[in-house]
């Protein structure tokens, strides 16, 4: 869902060679309620929402819901932070502007969002 979110939105796709590159640093699930494996296999069976929670570069922290289909509550949360990381090893570098660009229009999208819902 990530890669698709900095494909779609930012222009950006994972290439070999390619840099600067994102790096998981942290990553969790907590299971909510039971998910089959058998439908995501086949390529089916679930949608997942994508949230920018952070942006603070050169890292950015994601926040994921995996949902059954066509379920309003969600199956699975998710987190994910990435650090991207320049050529040179252990090299850290600002998060790429069309990137930067996608999670601050994701934050806001988001933000709005909870402000018209009232939460």
């Amino acid at each position: 869902a990530i890669s698709k979110f900095l494909s779609d939105k930012a222009g950006w796709a994972a290439k070999p060679g390619l840099f600067p590159r994102p790096l998981p640093l942290e990553s969790s699930c907590n299971f909510l309620a039971p998910l089959a494996l058998a439908p995501l296999v086949l390529g089916g069976g679930v949608d997942v929402g994508l949230a920018v929670e952070t942006i603070q570069s050169p890292s950015c922290t994601y926040r994921l819901g995996i949902f059954k289909e066509s379920e309003a509550a969600p199956c699975a949360l998710a987190c994910v932070r990435h650090q991207w990381l320049g050529r040179e090893p252990n090299q850290l570098t600002l998060i790429p502007s069309s990137v930067l660009g996608a999670c601050q229009w994701a934050t806001h999208v988001a933000g709005t969002a909870a402000r018209d819902s009232g939460t």
